[in-house]
């Protein structure tokens, strides 16, 4: 009876864990609760239809997963992929192991289990914006509005690659180092929990290491501003680091003993960081001759502006709008391949595509969508005010305190990226996607949550009329959260 009791009392709170977030003052606000159900359902739906073998370099990843159900790890011969970390692939590997399953329903199994990160992520993303502003309702809704009318989002999440863990084990990170050093729940489990998820972020993708030097730069800050838990802040960052390199660093010594450096990559660098690397029009190009009428593959090689923000609102690499398929057989052909058979003159009669349907819509996307970037590049800009008052300005409160650190994870991963675009360069810019920095968005979001928080509260005219935009957006662009990569089509 004693045990039914706990066993009873252990369900209860973990419903209150999962409602909690959900909760206001007059009860369970349903606007929030269906925009989180609308946002994974989505996730869902792209996840059971989505082809797995449809996605960037997705060969490589399940060949990462067969042969790390050999309980070993890929080597440079084996995958373009050898380079990443094997935690995203575990799970997939593990069941592909056991021997009973076709690999068919590995590589679903690996894509049903987004629907779980991003659950976990819109879930955190929640408790982030409950622990900056408790209480508000708008503020929860904007900024989960936000990360969900972002089509890089449901792209990259219908994928077999990290990025999908990384982006949710990101948003649990900031939110354990918030509990801890601005909330002040400073308990060793706390501190261990966080080292444990630092350690598994280093076992996802490279992306997360750029989370370490922004939550050092924001704890010493912080031990700075307020001078009495120096102390703290010093041994609870020295053991969380600790865990992590325990728990992660194993896979980079692998990476330096096998290849000679820890940051082994499937192309040759340049031997020096130079901005030489690139080409002015990788810094300047803008496209503006086919951004708004053809923001497909092709249109503007290396040109990072234009291709990012066509990856980040579309599908410029062609792997989840923009299809083809051999009628012969039903098999989709997708991104460097439908590009090759589409430059032959004719095109294969046998190839079926959207690309030229698309086309246009993907411009009117792209054209539309100035509007949500305006304000996503108003909110980042925010943050580097609450950023600099945070730096200079002694009296400061939470909400700067936790801003402050969105805003340095931002910063410290763009500029990651950046040199590593300047040091991996390409003629046709194949790094260039938006993907890569999907666990940076949900901060953007919260900040921008944040910047119509303010709008709101200097003039509810002007705030409605944002959202009315913002929802005209959303009902135009929502094709484009739906894969097209499905047995359908």
């Amino acid at each position: 009876m004693h045990g039914n009791n706990i066993e009873y009392k252990m369900i209860n709170r973990f419903k209150e864990f999962l409602i909690d977030p959900f909760r206001f003052e007059n009860g369970i606000n349903k606007i929030l609760v269906i925009i989180f159900l609308l946002i994974n359902g989505i996730v869902l739906f792209n996840a059971i239809f989505h082809n797995p073998e449809i996605g960037y370099d997705a060969g490589q990843h399940l060949k990462y997963i067969k042969i790390l159900s050999q309980f070993r790890l890929p080597t440079r011969d084996e995958t373009g992929e050898f380079f990443s970390p094997p935690f995203p692939y575990f799970l997939p590997s593990l069941l592909h192991s056991f021997g009973i399953f076709a690999f068919g329903v590995v590589a679903k199994f690996s894509q049903l289990l987004n629907l779980v990160f991003s659950m976990g992520l819109t879930f955190y993303l929640i408790k982030l914006c409950g622990i900056i502003h408790p209480n508000n309702a708008h503020f929860k809704i904007i900024s989960l509005s936000f990360i969900g009318m972002l089509p890089v989002y449901y792209k990259t999440f219908a994928f077999v690659r990290g990025e999908p863990l990384l982006a949710f084990l990101s948003v649990f990170v900031i939110y354990k180092t918030l509990d801890i050093f601005v909330k002040n729940n400073r308990s060793m489990s706390n501190v261990v929990l966080l080292g444990l998820s630092l350690g598994l972020l280093m076992l996802v993708r490279q992306w997360g290491l750029f989370l370490f030097p922004a939550i050092a730069i924001f704890i010493a800050m912080l031990a700075l501003k307020k001078k009495q838990k120096w102390m703290f802040s010093l041994k609870s960052t020295l053991l969380s680091f600790f865990i992590a390199l325990m728990v992660g660093g194993w896979f980079y010594l692998h990476l330096y003993k096998e290849y000679g450096t820890i940051r082994a990559f499937n192309r040759p660098s340049h031997p020096t960081f130079s901005f030489s690397n690139q080409p002015l029009k990788f810094y300047f190009g803008l496209g503006l001759n086919k951004l708004f009428s053809d923001p497909v593959r092709k249109s503007f090689p290396n040109e990072f502006i234009p291709m990012f923000y066509s990856e980040f609102w579309g599908d410029y690499w062609c792997y989840f709008n923009v299809y083809g398929k051999d009628i012969r057989n039903n098999r989709f052909i997708s991104g460097s391949s439908l590009e090759k058979n589409l430059s032959k003159n004719p095109p294969p009669l046998w190839l079926e595509t959207n690309r030229y349907e698309i086309r246009k819509y993907l411009g009117r996307v792209n054209l539309i969508s100035l509007f949500p970037s305006a304000i996503l590049l108003a909110s980042v800009v925010l943050g580097i005010v609450y950023l600099g008052r945070f730096v200079f300005n002694y009296l400061i409160n939470d909400r700067i305190m936790m801003f402050s650190l969105f805003q340095l994870v931002i910063v410290i991963s763009f500029i990651g990226y950046s040199w590593f675009l300047i040091m991996y360069p390409s003629s046709v810019g194949n790094t260039i996607k938006a993907t890569y920095m999907l666990q940076v968005f949900p901060f953007v979001s919260i900040l921008a949550g944040e910047f119509l928080q303010t709008i709101r509260e200097k003039s509810a005219y002007v705030y409605r009329v944002i959202l009315v935009l913002l929802v005209i957006t959303v009902l135009h662009n929502f094709p484009i959260f739906i894969t097209q990569q499905a047995f359908w089509q």
